[in-house]
């Protein structure tokens, strides 16, 4: 066996003696021999000098211990190992689970994702003292009985300064049960033990009844709680954000009547209410396709005060029969969305038989605000009604705050008759046409876009088509995790099989290597003595250059450390999400190309958002194309900025707020300073203080520094580096 010794910028490895090797090795023949290419050996215990005799005397020895150090090395990952180069080319259950993963990430890609941010869609909310209780029971009853064939329930959510919990509440064991016309409670059609769940990141629980069921109602009894959200809350927890029935595409739980025999908790908070258990508003949003879309809905021209009039109207091309009106949200592109961005406060539904009218009202909700739904849409149902140009006229329009211009945006307006959109591609006129506006990069507005079954960021869809998309991802990724799991033990076995068998030539090679010398010894001693004279001087001015390449590499390596140690530390989630995965994720939540699409001018906005009640301005001497950054880190220095604010109109009981940001060659810096009541020092001496803000700071790699006294206001200070062009 010859022993090829060679230069190589191989990876490091730490063996279990305290020396160190670097090598690099391939397969040369189908039977999978291994050649070393390159080897360095400094045995710890022995020295230099006596490493070197030895290679000289064996080097059929140096060659199997090096092996033997191979198979040791355990920085050596299953996928890049030995055994997992094996497993790939001799492992026919190990190629079909990885296209089976290819196929899952494949189809996962396409399919409806759930959303991080929260778009409304408020639900019920209980408390309970008693941990034991298991009579827990809602009841959903609608006006006469239909055929069900589907149930889906949405979770809530809660978002803590750690992070956000996406199943809010949802018990971890209950029973659904349908109901007769008189009221009493049928067999059971579903059992659910959500700890037997892989996927919970906010996930519909969608159940498909394989034979439809003739029901007025539905029982959702609670069998075990979910624990208390904090650890030092003591009381239990029950929270559904939406409950949809569906026969055929109609949701029959719209609008139904719901009833609980526990204590009423709507009083904790405005937000929490029985009837928005049924109010077909999630905190999932717009049920929407990843199908890409140019043209994102129809934006108004602005005015100064909200109560003027804007109206849009449809053309279905004949007098129509219909009995449902859909508004559905835009959102601000570039931006993260403001929720329920541009919708109608104030607004009547008319509709006429001719172009020039007169316009009846078909609904009317002009009187009084109505609710913001978030990125939900504005579902209007009323008696079937005739007309072949159906308008809608805005008497409020809306706006958020004092500084903001008032508007109306709508990305879709759906007019249905018994579930079917009639409007798709209908021509569309507003009071004062504006044509094609660019909002941003390829993204249009548009009046046409009104009818062209696109929402905010992709396609329509019906609500139940969507929920079993939704359904479709969670078992999709459900089975990835399966499948990566079982990826995983396949290669640890194979590493483990492959770590014996090299253990075990290693000790084989060691006897022979006592053997052999002496053998060739007695047979060839000069020309064995020619050999290792030749060898070892081989060995000797190779062995010299890499060990000056690998000094260099170590005083590198040594020079580098502490930030290689600080990336490592800041990478904590993936997939997680998501994470997903997510997958995390999935995953995960993808260079990240450069996005330096209006960060000024959103935190601006925010602060105007966050900040209104008080006096307060933004200073910078920066440019939004001088604040280049990844997607994580704009991400993170947004989530940064609305914590800080958030802590400021929540404790700070300040007037004023003073916002300053400004970049050098080297770093970006962000101050917020106030003049409330500052922090005591016992609060700042506790573990978890400020440790939202720690977090993001960190995720920024930067610096947080808080300089806040009693009685004399805080001021908050973020440095954190900027990215190179």
């Amino acid at each position: 066996m010859d022993l090829n010794v060679a230069i190589l910028s191989g990876r490091r490895f730490r063996c279990y003696d305290g020396g160190f090797f670097v090598l690099g090795f391939f397969p040369l023949t189908k039977l999978g021999s291994l050649v070393m290419l390159g080897i360095d050996v400094r045995w710890s215990l022995k020295g230099k000098k006596r490493a070197r005799d030895e290679a000289r005397r064996s080097p059929v020895l140096l060659n199997l211990l090096s092996v033997l150090m191979v198979a040791s090395a355990s920085p050596l990952s299953e996928a890049n190992s030995v055994g997992g180069w094996l497993a790939e080319r001799f492992s026919p259950s190990l190629s079909s689970i990885r296209s089976e993963i290819f196929l899952c990430e494949s189809t996962i890609a396409e399919l409806p994702e759930i959303p991080f941010d929260d778009y409304g869609g408020w639900g019920i909310y209980a408390r309970f003292i008693e941990p034991s209780r298991t009579d827990i029971e809602i009841k959903i009853q609608w006006d006469s009985p239909a055929l069900v064939d589907m149930i889906s329930l949405v979770p809530s959510r809660a978002y803590y300064p750690e992070g956000v919990d996406f199943n809010y509440g949802a018990p971890e064991e209950f029973r659904i049960s349908l109901l007769d016309e008189n009221g009493n409670t049928g067999p059971t059609v579903v059992h659910e033990d959500s700890s037997e769940l892989l996927i919970g990141r906010g996930y519909p629980y969608t159940y498909n009844l394989s034979v439809p069921s003739l029901a007025s109602g539905l029982s959702i009894k609670v069998l075990k709680p979910v624990d208390p959200p904090l650890d030092n809350d003591e009381q239990l927890v029950l929270s559904w954000a939406e409950i949809f029935c569906f026969s055929g595409l109609r949701n029959v739980a719209k609008s139904a009547s719901v009833s609980y025999n526990f204590p009423d908790a709507e009083g904790e908070a405005w937000s929490w209410r029985r009837q928005l258990l049924v109010d077909e508003q999630t905190p999932l949003g717009l049920p929407e396709s990843k199908n890409p879309i140019t043209e994102i809905g129809w934006l108004s021209s602005v005015h100064g005060t909200r109560d003027e009039n804007v109206w849009v109207e449809v053309d279905l091309g004949a007098v129509r029969v219909f009995d449902t009106v859909r508004l559905c949200p835009a959102m601000r592109p570039g931006l993260d969305s403001i929720p329920g961005f541009g919708l109608p406060v104030r607004f009547r539904i008319e509709g006429s038989e001719t172009l020039d009218g007169p316009f009846s009202t078909i609904f009317d909700h002009s009187q009084s605000d109505y609710d913001n739904p978030g990125h939900n849409p504005i579902t209007l149902h009323f008696a079937p009604t005739r007309s072949r140009f159906v308008r809608l006229n805005v008497s409020r329009l809306w706006k958020p705050f004092a500084r903001y211009p008032a508007f109306l945006a709508l990305s879709e307006m759906e007019i249905l008759s018994e579930e079917e959109v009639i409007s798709l591609g209908c021509p569309v006129r507003v009071p004062h046409e504006q044509g094609v506006i660019v909002a941003h990069d390829e993204l249009f507005w548009s009046p046409q876009s009104l009818t062209n079954g696109g929402g905010a960021r992709g396609e329509l869809l019906r609500t139940r088509n969507w929920l079993e998309l939704l359904n479709e991802r969670a078992s999709r990724e459900g089975r990835l995790l399966t499948l990566q799991a079982r990826e995983s033990e396949i290669l640890s076995a194979w590493s483990t099989r492959t770590f014996f068998s090299l253990m075990m030539f290693g000790i084989s090679g060691l006897a022979l290597a006592v053997a052999l010398p002496t053998f060739f010894k007695i047979r060839e001693g000069r020309n064995l003595r020619k050999m290792r004279r030749s060898i070892a001087g081989d060995i000797h001015d190779e062995v010299g250059s890499n060990l000056g390449s690998i000094q260099m590499l170590s005083e590198l390596m040594r020079a580098e450390h502490p930030s290689v140690r600080d990336e490592a530390n800041s990478i904590e989630r993936i997939a997680a999400e998501t994470v997903n995965s997510v997958r995390d994720i999935v995953w995960l939540l993808r260079p990240q190309n450069p996005n330096t699409a209006h960060t000024i001018d959103y935190l601006r906005d925010s602060a105007a958002i966050l900040l209104d009640p008080l006096d307060w301005y933004l200073e910078t001497d920066t440019q939004d194309d001088d604040l280049l950054l990844s997607h994580d880190e704009r991400r993170n220095l947004l989530m940064f900025f609305r914590e800080a604010l958030h802590n400021v109109t929540k404790h700070s009981q300040a007037d004023s707020v003073a916002i300053k940001i400004r970049s050098d060659h080297r770093m970006h810096y962000l101050s917020i300073e106030d003049d409330g009541v500052g922090i005591p020092s016992e609060v700042r001496s506790r573990r978890h203080f400020l440790r939202a803000l720690k977090e993001r700071s960190n995720r920024l790699r930067g610096e947080l520094k808080v300089e806040a006294e009693s009685g004399k206001g805080t001021k908050i200070m973020l440095d954190f580096p900027r990215k190179r062009r």
